[in-house]
């Protein structure tokens, strides 16, 4: 099992842009997302290098800690889940589509997903990666 955690606000992964410019189409991917998986990326490298790539199936848990405030309908104890956006699919895209052949070959082989949105006082994702058999 491979484990680390990324020091960052959990962000979503945001739809392509196009734009028309001197009569040219452009289309783009917000620069939101870019750093995002960027940080994400070079987390990752920094701690494994290339050495880890997996290319059997895959089963990833990500845990996204929120520092927003909590409402205040939220109980004073215990643990708090995130209840509103981003949504979980858009998160766990931005951390596949980072680690796409840097982690794994490619996020085809993830077959098994457990996402997670709490609240925190330090805003991070714990990211667990582990090989499953059939």
């Amino acid at each position: 099992m491979i484990t680390f955690e990324v020091l960052m606000q959990p962000t979503a992964k945001a739809r392509a842009r196009t734009v028309v410019h001197n009569g040219k189409v452009r289309t783009y991917t917000p620069s939101k997302t870019v750093e995002a998986e960027a940080l994400i990326r070079n987390t990752y490298y920094e701690k494994f290098g290339l050495s880890e790539r997996i290319s059997k199936p895959l089963g990833v848990c990500l845990t996204c800690f929120f520092t927003k405030q909590k409402p205040k309908s939220a109980p004073k104890k215990g643990e708090i889940l995130w209840v509103t956006k981003p949504d979980w699919d858009n998160l766990g895209k931005t951390v596949c589509d980072a680690l796409n052949c840097y982690a794994w070959d490619d996020d085809s082989q993830i077959v098994e997903v457990h996402l997670y949105k709490k609240y925190s006082d330090i805003p991070k994702i714990e990211i667990e990666i582990s090989t499953l058999t059939p």
